[in-house]
């Protein structure tokens, strides 16, 4: 189901963004896709009903020209629901467990899952979004009227965030699935599932290709398992799509050394360190080489 969802998106095909979001997360069989989908909508219930208790202002923020602040209210509900809410974890479908938890002091995950939660609600609600992602952290946008309010839903101050955009990639939200996709290979590689996060990676970059983060992340695997050629082509795809990516740099110098290809690698730690001179990695790195060399 995912490999057909991936391979849909990726020829532009039309998707479901909760589809791809929840399969990516996890989901496997269209029972299970059938069941988080009721889930959704008993949150969605939820919301609504906590809008009707609100009384009189309840008629007003169900006016579809008061997009803004229904959003803001989504959001109110979620921290109100849960003040918790901002720990680890990227499934989205596990946020979702999370959300209908009785428990009101229990977590649902990342910036990932939260910002997968709450990107599927607002799609439900009509309200829309987009994604801003910046190396592995990812927000809302939204798009309204002709202007945009940002998210953070890692902060119970989020809404109408301020922050520095040219920092980040706007992507469409079925571009999520990524972020996820990127996640899971990091938390597969750290319990030594490499071929399980090298596919992960490799899904995650071929829904977005300028995926700099994944591709950095891609070569790490191929640097554990001793293939520094594959780890290097993976560290110089980074460093073409993010020219300041500093761990990228730091990276694509230790995979030369280890192919003995000695004085570049010495030549990309002095240039990460002109980027960044306190970049301790970097430093470190070039001690180790100098003293090899000597």
């Amino acid at each position: 189901m995912e490999e057909r969802l991936i391979d849909n998106f990726v020829k532009g095909k039309q998707v479901s963004v909760e589809d791809v979001l929840l399969v990516v997360s996890g989901i496997k069989t269209p029972q299970e896709l059938k069941e988080y989908k009721q889930k959704i909508g008993s949150i969605q219930s939820h919301f609504r009903a906590w809008i009707k208790s609100k009384g009189a202002v309840s008629e007003i923020i169900d006016e579809n020209y008061m997009t803004v602040s229904r959003a803001r209210f989504l959001f109110e509900y979620l921290w109100n629901s849960k003040p918790r809410r901002h720990g680890k974890g990227y499934s989205v479908a596990a946020a979702i467990d999370a959300q209908l938890d009785p428990d009101t002091n229990v977590t649902l995950g990342s910036c990932v899952a939260l910002t997968g939660l709450y990107t599927i609600l607002c799609i439900r609600e009509n309200i829309h979004t987009v994604i801003l992602a910046s190396g592995d952290h990812v927000l809302n946008s939204l798009k309204h009227a002709g202007f945009s309010l940002n998210v953070e839903n890692t902060d119970p101050q989020g809404f109408n965030k301020e922050l520095n955009e040219n920092y980040f990639e706007e992507l469409p939200p079925a571009l999520l699935a990524a972020s996820i996709l990127n996640s899971r290979g990091i938390d597969e590689n750290s319990r030594g599932m490499h071929e399980e996060a090298l596919k992960s990676f490799s899904k995650a970059v071929k829904i977005r290709p300028s995926y700099a983060s994944a591709f950095n992340n891609r070569g790490n695997v191929y640097f554990e398992l001793s293939n520094y050629f594959k780890a290097q082509k993976d560290y110089e795809m980074a460093i073409k799509l993010s020219p300041d990516f500093a761990e990228a740099y730091c990276n694509l110098g230790l995979a030369l050394a280890k192919q003995s290809n000695l004085d570049k690698a010495q030549c990309l730690f002095k240039k990460v360190l002109e980027i960044f001179p306190q970049y301790e990695d970097a430093k470190r790195c070039l001690e180790v080489l100098e003293k090899t060399i000597a």
